[in-house]
């Protein structure tokens, strides 16, 4: 009777919860296992609600993967991210089932890749053709040679500054006495603000077009001019960028530290458009970085996660190393910072001043401010005098269209190259146990106004 009450209970312990393998061990050795269960019985409510939702994932076709989780002893924080690589990694071969253009092979995308590469490149070849064709039917205005030669215009005052070595006449008169024959020659015109009202009387020249590129640097009343001479404009800019300032190009005798972020909120050309004319367009496609982990920060905190991005090749690469540099900020300059970024320029360029001209990697120096900036040149001149492998790489990259720069913050905007190095400059003042912080608004949150690092991309084996 003892031994049925003995097996009713191993039946209810094997049932309720799930106590494998009782029958097969000794009296003595159940005993001590009960033992030990009745000394963590607070843990029974965990253990039992495990339970039931380790059931419910069985019955969900899960069985299989949790048991070997358990054979490889997986931690449990794994498994969530584990689950959804294996339910992307299912859904993706039943796409490649179900859709016959993902059923292709390799070669077979290449070749298709090519063909469409290809055609992109004719396309923009019989562009550039027809464009050119329609402008050569234009003729220039013939102009006037009478008079004295201070009076001619047109292509008898450009055929007359043609054949000139000296005394050439002033830009400014010449586009006001030329311009039809100057924009029917040369349709297209770059010019800075100060260059347009410099070289362009009111009203002598109008454009069809107008292109303001990097419109979140510009002010209002600088664009005016451009605006005033054209019948249709198109704003180019982003408004997550630095906005007009001249800060960091002031010198330590322009500003001092208690002004330094007073003008950062000035209104640009882009903003004002923005609010006048409400018709906006924007960059779907992010194709300058060829790492994504460069762009992703932007991505996830300014653009709501709106950009399309292409996930590198080598899955959990970062493109972006802090180096941490001990240094002091005083009159608007850290040189310890400075040397390092120099040091560190000089150790990239030899290191590749071996490779060829197209595959050798190019390098940008970007400081805050105009001192930072002149600092870190001098620091350069002085490491790089005589050395020939800086000088070979010097060549390449120049050769290649893409030289070595160092510029400050506001001149760097659209500068493309594989390695940037930043000097951030700012940081504790000299003889200072502490960094001094300054508080204040920053895009609507309280937060450090500065930071003693330096931005390098490192790693270059």
């Amino acid at each position: 009777m003892l031994y049925q009450s003995y097996l009713l209970l191993i039946e209810k312990g094997t049932h309720e919860f799930g106590m494998t393998g009782l029958r097969s061990l000794a009296l003595s050795t159940l005993v001590e296992r009960l033992d030990l269960l009745l000394a963590h019985q607070s843990e029974l409510a965990a253990f039992m609600a495990l339970r039931d939702q380790r059931h419910t994932l069985g019955v969900a076709g899960l069985s299989d993967m949790l048991t070997c989780a358990d054979r490889l002893k997986l931690a449990p924080e794994r498994l969530p991210r584990l689950l959804e690589t294996l339910v992307s990694e299912r859904r993706a071969d039943q796409a490649r089932r179900e859709t016959p253009a993902l059923c292709q092979n390799g070669p077979a995308l290449e070749a298709r890749r090519q063909t469409f590469a290809e055609r992109d490149r004719i396309k923009i070849t019989e562009d550039r053709t027809t464009v050119r064709q329609r402008l050569l039917e234009r003729r220039p205005v013939g102009g006037s040679n009478y008079g004295s030669r201070k009076t001619w215009t047109e292509m008898a005052l450009l055929g007359n500054e043609f054949g000139k070595q000296r005394r050439f006449t002033p830009v400014r008169d010449l586009l006001s006495r030329a311009g039809h024959s100057i924009r029917t020659l040369k349709p297209c015109f770059m010019m800075s603000p100060l260059s347009l009202a410099k070289f362009l009387k009111p009203g002598g020249v109008e454009f069809d077009l107008l292109v303001i590129d990097e419109a979140s640097q510009m002010r209002p009343e600088d664009a005016l001019g451009g605006m005033l001479r054209a019948k249709q404009i198109v704003v180019v800019g982003d408004p997550k960028q630095l906005p007009p300032t001249d800060f960091f190009m002031r010198s330590a005798d322009e500003t001092s530290l208690d002004d330094e972020f007073e003008d950062v909120d000035a209104e640009s050309i882009l903003e004002a458009c923005q609010r006048t004319f409400r018709e906006t367009r924007r960059l779907k496609w992010h194709y300058r970085s060829r790492c994504e982990s460069l762009i992703a920060f932007s991505n996830a905190e300014f653009y709501d996660r709106s950009l399309i991005t292409f996930p590198t090749a080598r899955p959990g690469s970062f493109a972006i190393d802090l180096i941490r540099v001990d240094g002091a900020y005083q009159a608007r300059r850290n040189v310890a910072e400075a040397s390092c970024i120099a040091e560190e320029a000089v150790e990239f360029m030899r290191h590749f001043a071996a490779m060829d001209e197209e595959t050798v990697p190019t390098l940008g120096l970007v400081a805050v401010n105009t001192d930072q900036r002149d600092l870190i040149q001098e620091e350069l001149r002085r490491l790089c005098a005589d050395d020939q492998l800086v000088d070979g790489y010097r060549e390449k990259v120049e050769k290649k269209g893409e030289p070595i720069f160092v510029k400050n913050l506001e001149n760097v905007q659209g500068d493309e190259r594989d390695y940037i190095f930043i000097s951030l400059t700012y940081g504790r003042e000299p003889g200072a146990t502490a960094m001094k912080q300054r508080f204040g608004p920053i895009n609507g949150k309280q937060g450090h106004r500065r930071l003693n690092v330096l931005f390098s991309r490192r790693g270059y084996a």
